[in-house]
């Protein structure tokens, strides 16, 4: 509850309201481009990092290639990634439940939705597992290295014998790592109830699925 004595950054955050969302309704949105008392932001203080996922262009591309898509998204991502103890300092935010109750000071441990370099470090995650697991799990590791942008997955396959092992070697991968897989969608009958391979889609059906912008039924 103390404010420390080394160099230190305190992140504001707001609540967005997304009542369309089946999972998550309310989300905190951390703002760390706003400058301190300093006037001194702590993501201009950061190094970026390099984009290593493929552009979201090929992504979709591919996607649009398969006979049978599979997608799902990883839950909290960013909560999954623990940050250097040296560096939690940066990540300071005030806090309290009820109006009422004492304003509290919390340090966030893990990589932060808002600061200049959670994709990289996210996405370096995944890279790092994809070059991990290669021998072990070839279908999920080169799923995992080309089929994400950032926290979402797109992929596919011919036929259920290999979607069904690709699914298997991606959960085995990123479980390995503590990243979890929800909110799968697939076209192919042996995944779900219906099958809409030569059903045509609605744009204003409220069972469709949108991934990246695009809409589909599975």
């Amino acid at each position: 509850n103390k404010i420390p004595s080394e160099p230190h950054y305190f992140i504001p955050h707001q609540c967005v309201l997304r009542p369309e969302s089946t999972t998550t309704k309310l989300r905190v949105v951390f703002d760390a481009s706003s400058r301190s008392s300093t006037q001194i932001a702590l993501n201009e203080l950061l190094m970026v990092g390099p984009t290593i996922q493929e552009e979201l262009y090929s992504t979709l591309l591919r996607f649009r290639l398969h006979k049978y898509a599979l997608t799902a998204d990883i839950t909290k991502m960013y909560r999954q990634i623990i940050m250097h103890e040296n560096d939690r300092n940066c990540q300071l935010i005030v806090w309290r439940e009820h109006p009422s109750e004492q304003i509290q000071i919390f340090r966030l441990n893990t990589v932060t939705y808002g600061t200049a370099p959670a994709p990289f470090l996210a996405t370096r995650c995944l890279q790092m597992l994809s070059d991990a697991n290669t021998m072990k799990y070839p279908l999920g590791s080169l799923a995992i290295k080309r089929d994400f942008y950032v926290d979402d997955l797109l992929t596919g396959s011919e036929n259920f014998e290999s979607l069904d092992l690709l699914r298997s070697e991606v959960i085995k991968i990123l479980n390995s790592a503590g990243f979890t897989l929800t909110k799968w969608f697939s076209n192919h009958p042996k995944f779900f109830d219906s099958d809409c391979t030569e059903k045509s889609l609605s744009f204003n059906d409220k069972d469709s699925t949108k991934t990246l912008g695009i809409h589909w039924l599975p």
